[in-house]
């Protein structure tokens, strides 16, 4: 196995990224460069090529006075991930029908729905993570490389998104888990419209 020795500006990256996933730094927040340098001990061009690399995902946004903001999710933000999303996986569905590979997408399913049961509720960035896989099963099911990576792509605003709908709505686990259980249940079935439109909701 080769082992992979990541920069200092790939190290900054992937610790912003997971505290901004984390929400350890809010939607609104104000980065500053001189107190990275100071945690890390290091100089400020790892960390300028860091930011700049999440600001370009989105993630991060930058003022008329070049200070980077962390992103702020909104109710409009999210319902256009959300609707983002739901065109990507009724998409995929429809692929996985038409070339017959329902039972592979019935088996993707379940797997990842027997998983999410066993997350506990107190780690909910492992439940929120399940859920993404969860979904990401009707991607992979096609076994289409390229779908799979547009998916992956917007992972983390997804995570950002279903950490929303936690916060700002009577919506739990146990809703999440019942609307993974109906939509395996439709494909079982064969119920291709129950399916988008599950998906869709």
């Amino acid at each position: 196995m080769e082992l992979i020795q990541l920069s200092m500006k790939d190290q900054i990256y992937n610790i912003v990224k997971e505290r901004i996933l984390n929400q350890k730094y809010q939607g609104g927040e104000v980065l500053k460069i001189t107190e990275l340098c100071k945690e890390f001990g290091i100089s400020n061009t790892p960390i300028r090529e860091a930011l700049s690399v999440l600001e370009k995902e989105g993630f991060l946004v930058t003022s008329f006075n070049y200070k980077y903001q962390v992103f702020q999710l909104t109710e409009e933000t999210a319902a256009m991930i959300n609707q983002a999303l739901a065109v990507l996986l009724c998409g995929a569905y429809r692929c996985v029908v038409e070339n017959g590979k329902t039972d592979l997408l019935i088996q993707k399913l379940t797997d990842a729905l027997a998983h999410q049961k066993t997350v506990s509720a107190e780690h909910i960035s492992e439940y929120i993570n399940g859920s993404i896989a969860f979904d990401r099963c009707i991607v992979e099911a096609t076994e289409n490389a390229y779908l799979c990576k547009m998916y992956d792509a917007q992972t983390g605003f997804m995570v950002l998104s279903v950490r929303h709908v936690y916060q700002t709505r009577p919506y739990g686990i146990k809703d999440n888990l019942k609307e993974h259980e109906e939509i395996l249940n439709a494909v079982k079935a064969g119920e291709t419209e129950q399916v988008t439109a599950l998906i869709k909701k």
